[in-house]
């Protein structure tokens, strides 16, 4: 069963498809999650709904001595509309509102029915799907065991100051995300080690920075706009990962 519930979709560069969703879905998607969260609200690891957002999920592991970090791959294809029943369920959502819900939420593609990239609550069910989930327990037994771990949509940051407690935890997400249908994506696992690069952010033991990459768009950026509010909006974020680095974007446009 499929509805009507986007109006056109799109490629992004990076391959990934978005879709626009109609306008009375959307209405309806935002409904669902005020009246989703009076029974369930993200936990305080699940940093997308954290004050900081994904500077914040850096910033809690600053004071251990290794990092990692694990990537779910397409991790909206792989919250199906049967993961959104089960997990909506465990809320305490009846069958019959959670499948109806499941189905607005979900878009098909070859008989596969997931969570699009655009649909407003996407981002909210797939992070109940993770939570409730097999994945989502072992984030909290890892923390239970004095593992720092945060989450930041599809990105998994781990810390702690065993390396090989750390690689283990690793392991483990890995296994048990495979086992569940939330796999990892190879090609960004960093092992752990004294650093780890996230959110085109560097970080280490008491330290964090913006990425050089990414520092000379900024430096772009500001040098054709200005002092304005899109340059300072620029360095205020920027401030908030490494001060000497927003110093120096100011002194660009003379702030």
């Amino acid at each position: 069963m499929s509805v009507l519930n986007y109006t056109q979709k799109f490629q992004l560069g990076n391959g990934k498809f978005v879709y626009v969703q109609e306008g009375k879905c959307r209405d309806n998607g935002q409904k669902l999650i005020q009246w989703c969260l009076r029974r369930w609200k993200p936990p305080g690891h699940y940093f997308h709904y954290q004050d900081g957002g994904h500077v914040a999920a850096i910033k809690i592991h600053l004071k251990s001595q290794y990092f990692a970090r694990a990537d779910l791959e397409r991790f909206f294809w792989h919250v199906t509309r049967n993961k959104v029943v089960r997990a909506l369920k465990r809320i305490g959502v009846r069958y019959s509102d959670a499948y109806e819900y499941a189905v607005n939420a979900t878009v098909a593609d070859k008989g596969r029915y997931f969570l699009p990239f655009g649909f407003v609550e996407s981002p909210y069910l797939a992070t109940i799907c993770l939570d409730k989930s097999k994945l989502g327990l072992a984030f909290r037994e890892l923390m239970g065991k004095g593992i720092k771990l945060s989450v930041y949509v599809d990105d998994v940051i781990l810390s702690g100051d065993d390396r090989a407690e750390l690689e283990e935890a690793l392991e483990l997400i890995g296994r048990v995300g495979s086992e569940v249908g939330f796999p990892l994506n190879a090609t960004k696992v960093q092992r752990a080690g004294p650093e780890v690069s996230a959110f085109n952010i560097e970080a280490g033991t008491g330290r964090m920075a913006v990425t050089d990459h990414r520092m000379r768009e900024f430096e772009a950026a500001v040098l054709e706009a200005g002092d304005g509010p899109r340059s300072r909006a620029i360095i205020a974020y920027v401030s908030t990962v490494n001060r000497d680095q927003s110093e120096a974007l100011a002194e660009l446009i003379g702030v």
